[in-house]
């Protein structure tokens, strides 16, 4: 996936972000707590920004 199907995704279809604003790194976090990261240049396999930052993260469940 490249950075400009990134910011179609729908999960952040109502954030106000632009490349142009300087957006360096994207995150998006599954509802089963799978991580992906995306760069200017598409899909990574890590955050550049926060290194060791987990793949998977627990998520708590809202009362």
């Amino acid at each position: 996936m490249q950075w400009q199907e990134v910011c179609k995704h729908p999960s952040l279809q109502n954030l106000p972000f632009t490349i142009a604003a300087g957006v360096r790194e994207v995150w998006i976090c599954s509802e089963s707590g799978e991580m992906e990261f995306f760069q200017t240049d598409g899909q990574a396999q890590a955050s550049e920004l926060v290194p060791g930052f987990p793949h998977r993260i627990d998520l708590m469940e809202s009362s």
